[in-house]
């Protein structure tokens, strides 16, 4: 009989250990002074995810809100001073971040509305599946990044870097284009574009699609470069 009465205990036990792993892991990913102590957390809700499939819902929640409005006040406002000549803004916490929340939920698509990105230096990163619908990535370094079949409806890439950046099968109907976005090897091919006001030939004229697969481009526009799947995969 006692070990009966044993086992609603150590669930209950069991449960209270994940509250405060929970709890202080939170406090962690909350903390907008310290950079590793974010990482922490992170790492710390990815594992409970693992150990509490419970909470993988709530755990994926609280990631992608801390991913849409990440701590980074203060680097922002040292950059609205005109006088300042600053380099991209270094978030690993970001980068990581995006990484777990890929890991917990492989299959689907990730929303992340609105995410303000804005200077970032997200260099290589991996954003393809993501729906970054109305997210703010001006500015931002996406240099070699990789954001293939990404929902990028209404997204802002107003100045940022787009080199060799992919967006194989992205929607980019009506993403923002400015006249500093550096759109140098840019890779859209299968990408929709539809009749994107803000793409101008200035951009496309630098972009490359692979061989059968350029997108429609809005009347007058063409693309840069077209290569071969040879080409690509030297590249």
């Amino acid at each position: 009989m006692a070990l009966v009465h044993c086992r609603p205990t150590k669930k209950l036990v069991d449960r209270g250990q994940i509250t405060d792993r929970y709890s202080k892991a939170v406090e962690q990913l909350g903390n907008k002074e310290n950079v590793s102590v974010r990482i922490g957390g992170l790492y710390a809700l990815q594992r409970i995810a693992k150990d509490s499939k419970d909470d993988l819902p709530t755990i994926i929640d609280v990631i992608r809100t801390f991913l849409i409005h990440p701590p980074y006040q203060k680097e922002w406002e040292k950059r609205d001073n005109p006088q300042e000549h600053l380099p991209n803004i270094r978030c690993p916490d970001v980068c990581i971040g995006i990484e777990i929340l890929k890991n917990l939920c492989p299959e689907e698509t990730i929303k992340l509305h609105g995410a303000w990105w804005g200077a970032f230096n997200l260099s290589g990163i991996n954003l393809s599946k993501l729906d970054l619908t109305l997210a703010d990535l001006s500015d931002a370094n996406l240099n070699h990044a990789t954001c293939n079949n990404s929902d990028l409806s209404n997204t802002h890439l107003l100045g940022a870097d787009l080199h060799y950046t992919r967006f194989i099968g992205s929607d980019l109907n009506t993403t923002r284009f400015d006249t500093n976005t550096k759109c140098d090897e840019t890779d859209i091919s299968d990408a929709k574009i539809g009749t994107n006001p803000y793409l101008k030939e200035d951009h496309t004229n630098k972009m490359i699609a692979s061989e059968g697969h350029i997108p429609h481009l809005p009347n007058g526009l063409s693309i840069g470069r077209i290569i071969n799947e040879n080409q690509k995969s030297e590249k």
